[in-house]
Order: structure tokens, then sequence, then C-alpha cells
């Protein structure tokens, strides 16, 4: 009985452990994705200043609405 008790024990434990490791790999790859999503903005955000006013008509944009973007931060955008 003390030998089931223990084992049951020793089993929750383990998964327990591997839980937590699931989850720090998951908030990991959360934080990761949440970053290179934030560098693409900040890329995206950067060619498009560079756009003149033809290639800004081209893609149906003014340059008011480029620098209401551009004038929101990073992770808004």
């Amino acid at each position: 009985m003390v030998a089931l008790v223990n084992t049951n024990l020793r089993n929750s434990q383990h998964l327990r452990r591997r839980h937590r490791r699931g989850a720090l790999v998951e908030l990991g790859a959360r934080v990761g994705a949440t970053v290179a999503s934030w560098v693409r903005r900040s890329r995206e955000a950067a060619e498009l200043a560079r756009l003149d006013d033809r290639e800004l008509r081209d893609i149906g944009l003014t340059p008011a609405e480029v620098q209401l973007v551009l004038s929101k931060p990073f992770w808004r955008r």
C-alpha cells in the first residue's frame, strides 16, 4: 500500500513538473511570437515611411494616413 501511494505521489509530482515546463515553453513561444510581430510592424512602418506620394497613391494611402500610422507606438500599429 505504501509503495502504491509513493508511486502515485511521484507520478503526480512528475506530471506537475511537466505541466509547468509545458506552460513555460508555451509562454516563451508566445513572447517570441509577440516580439517577432513587433519587429515586423517596425520594419513595415519604416518601409511605409520611405514611400513617396506617388507610391502612396498607388496603394491608396494619403500622407496624413501614413503619419497617423507612424505616430502610433509599435505595439499598437
